[in-house]
């Protein structure tokens, strides 16, 4: 049995410079963050991150729902892990681009995987116009443009 004096301690520090608390498996997950650290510390490290304490918090709770149900793999727990990812993604645009960039930054793919597929529904079946108002983008295209893309791209504007 492992002593506590040998524990690794992680300890991410957030953008507001909030200090938060991981264990091993968070930074199994995180593959960017784990070849920053990898054979580096023996007891104790702190990670600066460009993440928000609210953001890097979600981020947290998701690696440890799926730490939790994703290590048995059954097919229950895959069930109750979809169903937890769903509303998990159930968030504002703001959130939902932050967590995507995050969960880049750090180099969880699952996490990335979601938000991407997340991203994707929102856009999914929608138009042009459709798409600049669910993402808050603002059309810098002149009248002409507009036009001859509309000419040469006509299926996406039906």
């Amino acid at each position: 049995m492992a002593s506590s004096s040998t524990k690794k301690m992680i300890i991410l520090k957030s953008l507001e410079g909030d200090a938060i608390e991981v264990e091993e498996m968070f930074i199994d997950q995180c593959k960017k963050i784990k070849h920053f650290i990898d054979g580096k510390f023996i007891n104790t490290i702190t990670i600066s991150l460009k993440i928000s304490t609210q953001i890097l918090s979600k981020i947290i709770q998701y690696v440890k729902k799926h730490d939790e149900y994703g290590v048995a793999g059954s097919e229950a727990n895959k069930k109750i892990l979809e169903a937890w990812d769903a509303n998990f993604m159930k968030v504002d645009m703001d959130t939902l681009y932050d967590i995507l960039t995050a969960a880049s930054n750090l180099g969880n793919e699952k996490l990335l995987d979601l938000a991407c597929k997340t991203v994707a529904e929102k856009i999914k079946g929608k138009n042009p116009d459709q798409i600049r108002q669910t993402f808050n983008i603002k059309n810098d295209f002149t009248p002409q443009e507009e036009e001859e893309n509309q000419k040469m791209y006509s299926c996406f504007f039906n």
